[in-house]
């Protein structure tokens, strides 16, 4: 991918850092009256951080390099270099590929790179920030990539980079005249796809329109609907969107919004292969039959289910009440914006990923009712990242213990957990005693996955334990009033051992 080659490419021309401008807040350091030289602002320090990151990978020192990471980024990177012996394919907590920006370092030329400057730092509260960065790569162009920063002990530190565009297109920018044309764009391409049911839309063609309405009926193909379109090959500000259409690929970062001819439901039921990306990566606004989705969206029951990838990088959302049974892998990630979310008891599972990266996220109310709960699903948002929320060592949102720290010995669930969320205690080597309250009624997928336990006490209201809950796990001791009365899922037969 470009842009991760953009990143590789800065560390090789440290002497540009001293471009860095235009930050959100002046950094020279106040002089007190007493003479005494104030302290460093929080922009300061933030620059000062991705310089030294960006200098220690120059110099191949890795040790300051793995210093200049968050503590959880960190951790995570460690124990990656201790499982492969080196960076190869991992991501330890990145949304980039550490392969790509630590090994391929040594293939970096001079000359391809012109310039890198800080474009913005975004303070999003005293301990979140968000710095904008422009990268200007020859015979590329400009990337813009952002460093994800939070504050912990005694500095700030690096949580992310990604090229996803923070925040979403301002919609006073769009023009909405766009959602009363209808007339189809001319000169587009198309093929039958090999069922010979559908056409796919391939390139641009001959089309030059800034809004292209895609055909639902292409006129000089017969009678037979428009089926698939990717992005990839859109190059305009607004694309309306036939209801035909089933599968979405690709994304464009130009494309500003987007009318679906469709309902509601029919839009959720499209198949979108974004390939790690998504068609709102940069922030596009999406319309439905003219009815702009932004701000509380309510998802009920109704629904059969919120579909992998349904707004992914969509950044327009910023609160969610859902009652649907299923919410899908990735259906939130990044939503930027996204500050509160209300999860009913009707609610069955949540999928992997599901609520990622929402960096806003700082509310979350669950269902108890939750069978299903996908790895690593409120990972990097706002709620995650505040210290006060970590109640000795361990996370829990809401009614449910969500994860735990590297160092818990002994873990005393809190009455009223319903339940252990997949893969909360995965290969913690510390872990030695656990206790859970009559409370908790289900452990999760993997939740305490290669674990070595001294103790394990099961409550009395312990109803399934899911695949995997135990495996490659030791437990010495096992204390339940009744085995038989507790689901037991494939992978756990160290509990009748």
């Amino acid at each position: 991918m470009k842009v991760l080659k953009v990143i590789v490419l800065i560390m090789s021309v440290i002497l540009l850092l001293n471009c860095f401008v235009g930050c959100s807040k002046t950094n020279s350091a106040a002089i007190k009256e007493n003479g005494e030289q104030a302290a460093p602002s929080d922009e300061t320090l933030i620059k000062e951080r991705i310089q030294l990151f960006l200098k220690a990978y120059n110099e191949g020192d890795m040790e300051t390099v793995m210093s200049c990471l968050d503590a959880k980024s960190r951790n995570a990177f460690q124990a990656m270099l201790n499982l492969v012996g080196g960076f190869a394919g991992s991501k330890a907590g990145f949304n980039i590929n550490l392969a790509d920006l630590f090994a391929l370092g040594v293939n970096t030329t001079s000359g391809d790179f012109m310039d890198l400057k800080i474009e913005e730092i975004n303070m999003s509260d005293e301990k979140n920030a968000v710095v904008t960065t422009t990268m200007n790569l020859a015979g590329s162009g400009k990337q813009t990539i952002y460093f994800i920063m939070v504050y912990e002990n005694d500095g700030w530190y690096i949580n992310d980079m990604t090229d996803q565009k923070m925040g979403g297109v301002d919609v006073e920018d769009i023009d909405t005249s766009f959602l009363t044309e209808t007339t189809p764009s001319e000169g587009l391409d198309f093929a039958l796809n090999a069922a010979g049911d559908g056409y796919i839309l391939t390139g641009m063609g001959t089309c030059t329109d800034s809004h292209v309405v895609i055909p639902e009926y292409p006129v000089e193909y017969n009678k037979i609907p428009v089926t698939v379109i990717s992005f990839s090959y859109i190059r305009a500000e607004y694309v309306t969107v036939p209801k035909s259409v089933t599968t979405i690929n690709g994304y464009y970062g130009e494309t500003k919004a987007i009318n679906y001819l469709g309902s509601f439901e029919e839009w959720l039921n499209v198949n979108y292969n974004q390939g790690g990306t998504s068609i709102f990566s940069q922030g596009a606004l999406l319309y439905v039959n003219g009815n702009p989705i932004m701000g509380e969206m309510e998802l009920t029951a109704d629904l059969e289910t919120i579909p992998k990838n349904a707004f992914l990088g969509y950044a327009h959302i910023t609160s969610l009440n859902i009652s649907t049974p299923i919410i899908g892998e990735n259906a939130f990630y990044g939503c930027d914006n996204l500050k509160k979310i209300q999860i009913s008891n009707g609610v069955k599972e949540i999928g992997k990923n599901a609520f990622r990266s929402c960096l806003a996220l700082e509310q979350i109310s669950l269902g108890n009712a939750i069978e299903e709960m996908g790895q690593e699903a409120f990972h990097n948002t706002a709620y995650y990242s505040n210290t006060k929320n970590w109640e000795n060592g361990v996370l829990y949102v809401d009614e449910y213990l969500y994860s735990s720290l590297d160092d818990v010995i002994n873990l005393n669930v809190k009455a009223g957990t319903v339940g252990i969320w997949s893969y909360a205690f995965e290969n913690k080597s510390h872990l030695k005693t656990v206790n859970l309250s009559d409370s908790v009624r289900i452990i999760g997928n993997s939740a305490f996955y290669y674990c070595k336990l001294d103790k394990v006490v099961f409550g009395s209201g312990l109803r399934t334990v899911k695949k995997n809950a135990f495996r490659y796990a030791s437990v010495t001791s096992l204390q339940a009033d009744d085995l038989s009365s507790i689901t037991i899922e494939d992978g756990n037969n160290v509990l009748y051992n």
